[in-house]
């Protein structure tokens, strides 16, 4: 999917459950998570439903324990790890990703 398409849905409220964005132009990465954490929660919401976690300082259960808790006061919740390219256990997402 082109970028142009994927910030369309997101602008639309029309959200997927997982983002895994990467490649080589951290540019695109940037809009789209820009684009994400500006349109996924009303500014009231975001308080206590959204997490940004950086990769560098994340643990595995800290970051599973975010990503199962429920919203409040919302229909969603906004979990965002940038910079995983230095969380090292990413494979210890995969059984929480696959549910």
């Amino acid at each position: 999917m082109s970028h142009k398409l994927l910030i369309k849905d997101i602008k639309n409220k029309n959200f997927k459950p997982i983002y895994f964005l990467h490649g080589e132009e951290p540019y695109y990465i940037d809009i789209i998570t820009k684009t994400i954490l500006e349109n996924c929660l009303e500014e009231h919401e975001k308080g206590f439903n959204q997490s940004i976690i950086y990769g560098k300082n994340a643990d595995p259960l800290t970051l599973i324990n975010e990503l199962k808790s429920f919203p409040m006061g919302s229909e969603k919740r906004l979990v965002v790890l940038k910079e995983a390219q230095y969380f090292s256990k990413l494979e210890a997402l995969c059984p929480y990703l696959e549910n």
